[in-house]
């Protein structure tokens, strides 16, 4: 995994420069390469650039969206999502919890995932009618967004008024502890995703995906966050998997801040 660390003033990119009332923000990444078509064995290549790829709540392309339509998927703004029907069902019946269920022996919750819809797709929130019931990072949650312009979309909420803690809980928000996933980037993301899909936010259904979390045997970063910019762990100088450098981490590199786009945060 590669990591680009930017550090902007919360004015930048809250809603009308106000973090203190909108202090939800919504942010994703696209990759664009140039257009190319290939007919037999002649190749056109154009200047035109199109999205190939965006990254936002880590793993839904990846481990949500069926293979036929990872393509398609990526080519497509994040607020296009909610109108691309099989991805909304594979969200309202995801098929990592059945597998949970086949490997660990943990119950799959009961269909359809409608906690999973406010986790993916419209932020944690009272105010659109989800099943979870807590206000932590939904736009909704901004004291000047407009509602009917507010629409279901794959992004990274992030609630700017939640600080961060120093001693994080793995299991973040069914714990009370809303300064982990998806606030701050206090767990693994892989456990992060698992435990969403398994239990998500639904009361009686939190135990089993947490056991199910417990269970990959993943219960903190190998090396510990930063104090200061970026906090993100170092990598590893080389594969964490040969047996010989896994461990020592890459000296800090310092380079200039460069401008980077966000997402709409209303």
């Amino acid at each position: 995994m590669n990591t680009i660390a930017i550090q902007v003033p919360f004015k930048d990119v809250a809603l009308n420069a106000d973090a203190k009332r909108n202090p939800v923000i919504g942010t994703w990444s696209t990759a664009e390469r140039p257009r190319v078509r290939i007919t037999g064995k002649t190749t056109t290549s154009t200047k035109d650039l199109v999205q190939v790829s965006r990254l936002g709540n880590p793993l839904v392309n990846e481990v949500v969206v069926p293979s036929g339509l990872k393509d398609a998927f990526n080519a497509l703004p994040p607020d296009k999502d909610a109108s691309v029907a099989p991805v909304v069902a594979r969200v309202k019946d995801p098929e990592v919890p059945k597998l949970i269920q086949g490997i660990y022996g943990v119950k799959a919750p009961a269909t359809p995932r409608n906690d999973l819809v406010e986790i993916f797709l419209t932020g944690i929130t009272t105010k659109a009618g989800g099943p979870i019931k807590a206000d932590l990072n939904s736009q909704l949650n901004n004291a000047d967004v407009n509602p009917s312009a507010f629409g279901r979309r794959r992004c990274w909420r992030l609630n700017l008024s939640v600080k961060p803690t120093a001693k994080p809980n793995r299991l973040g928000v069914p714990r009370r502890r809303p300064a982990g996933l998806p606030e701050r980037p206090a767990a693994h993301r892989r456990r992060g995703r698992h435990r969403a899909a398994g239990a998500g936010g639904r009361g009686a259904d939190r135990q089993a995906g947490q056991r199910a979390g417990r269970r990959d045997g993943v219960n903190a970063n190998d090396h510990a966050f930063g104090t200061s910019f970026p906090y993100v762990a170092l990598p590893n100088v080389g594969a964490v998997n040969n047996g010989t450098s896994a461990g020592t981490p890459l000296p800090v590199v310092r380079r200039r801040r460069h401008a980077a786009t966000f997402g709409p945060s209303g």
